[in-house]
């Protein structure tokens, strides 16, 4: 067996470096599994620094369009405050999932209040709602009891 030549393995990685874009990455649901269970193998053999973000909108009495117009509005700011390398994953009108990746919990603190305040104040929204709740959970593994209780808050 021959060995690859630089003349052949350059198209191959031509076409695996397509994202020119240093913009995160949204991802259908699937692919976000793949990022997320890739991550948690990861996390086993070195110290976890991976956060969850699971990001809901609420908004009582809006329609689907409505709640569609404020996804999009929060995939704009993920987008833009979101590091390359993070994946971000829309699944129903409502709800996002975040994978952000090789951060301290206090940079976690600020990313979490720069999409609150791109949410809020910079969306010309004067009430509280529609509104958006983030929980965060380091190490990559939900305690579903704790989540549970602080979403019936």
């Amino acid at each position: 067996m021959e060995k690859a030549t630089l003349k052949e393995i350059k198209p191959i990685m031509e076409k695996l470096n397509t994202r020119k874009d240093n913009n995160v990455y949204i991802s259908d649901i699937d692919t976000f599994k793949m990022a997320y269970n890739l991550e948690k193998k990861r996390a086993k053999r070195s110290r976890p620094s991976a956060y969850l973000l699971y990001l809901r909108v609420i908004g009582e009495g809006l329609s689907e369009d409505e709640l569609e117009m404020i996804s999009d509005r929060i995939i704009s700011i993920l987008n833009n405050k979101l590091r390359s390398g993070d994946v971000a994953s829309k699944y129903e009108v409502n709800n996002f999932l975040i994978l952000v990746n090789n951060t301290e919990e206090k940079k976690m603190k600020l990313l979490i209040e720069r999409i609150n305040y791109f949410f809020y104040n910079k969306s010309n929204l004067k009430q509280r709602s529609p509104w958006i709740e983030i929980f965060k959970k380091s190490g990559l593994v939900w305690d579903y009891k704790k989540i549970k209780s602080e979403m019936n808050r």
